[in-house]
């Protein structure tokens, strides 16, 4: 627990976070799902994860503390990590920063995935549901490329449901939003923000759609990968997470 917390308030201060509260569940949530590995000299230095699905490994929580980046700590972390679990696929978000450690490793960039502030999105209901339903995970399954069924229905959010889509929202943040068509995924954003979402990260390509219902853009990553990955980009409208993909 003390050291879960410690990585927390690393990522946290690299990355610039006031709250390290979301950071220390998602480290718990990666530890159970996969692994991490910290950087230590008497205190915790660096951070790195990887969750490992059927067909993708996904890092994140890649951090060291502001004060000794620069020194080759992350890239030794992401090496071991890469060396010490052998998947066909490798993925990632990366920072401006990070990206250009991942291209030496051999990365190629997808797309962007871009944080949105949902702060002026019209809200309006939508269904509620206790739990992931099947064909939710179904389409998650088409939608991200993999099967990562235990990961999403341990998750604790609530689940939105439209007519031909789904949502995840966990404190404040709607996680993945995958819909069949636009409208679906209106519903989904549109009734998250009446419960209290806040941000979405999201593809790039969804750039127009969410701008025009009135989200707006406060960060970017680059998502990356190492190897082939095919995912169904007419069906995804937001990711699970910087984190888990």
């Amino acid at each position: 627990m003390e050291n879960v917390l410690r990585m927390a308030e690393v990522f946290s201060k690299a990355m610039g976070l006031k709250d390290a509260e979301g950071a220390t569940e998602a480290f718990r949530t990666a530890i159970r799902f996969g692994m991490c590995l910290v950087a230590e000299d008497g205190e915790i230095m660096g951070t790195a994860c990887l969750t490992p699905y059927t067909k993708v490994a996904w890092v994140g929580g890649v951090a060291v503390r502001p004060e000794l980046q620069g020194r080759g700590i992350g890239r030794a972390l992401v090496i071991r990590l890469l060396n010490l679990v052998r998947f066909p696929t490798v993925r990632l978000d990366a920072t401006e920063v990070g990206k250009h450690l991942y291209r030496k490793l051999g990365f190629s960039e997808e797309y962007r995935t871009v944080t949105y502030d949902l702060s002026w999105v019209h809200p309006t209901h939508v269904e509620t549901v206790e739990g992931l339903e099947d064909w939710m995970l179904e389409l998650d399954k088409e939608a991200f490329g993999d099967d990562r069924s235990a990961l999403l229905e341990t998750s604790g959010g609530i689940a939105l449901k439209a007519e031909r889509g789904f949502g995840v929202l966990s404190r404040g943040l709607l996680g993945q939003v995958v819909a069949e068509d636009e409208g679906s995924a209106e519903a989904v954003i549109r009734g998250a923000v009446a419960l209290g979402a806040r941000y979405l990260v999201a593809p790039s390509y969804r750039s127009g759609f969410l701008e025009s219902i009135g989200a707006r853009e406060v960060y970017r990553c680059t998502r990356m990968s190492l190897g082939r990955h095919r995912e169904a980009s007419g069906l995804l409208y937001g990711i699970y997470g910087y984190m888990f993909g």
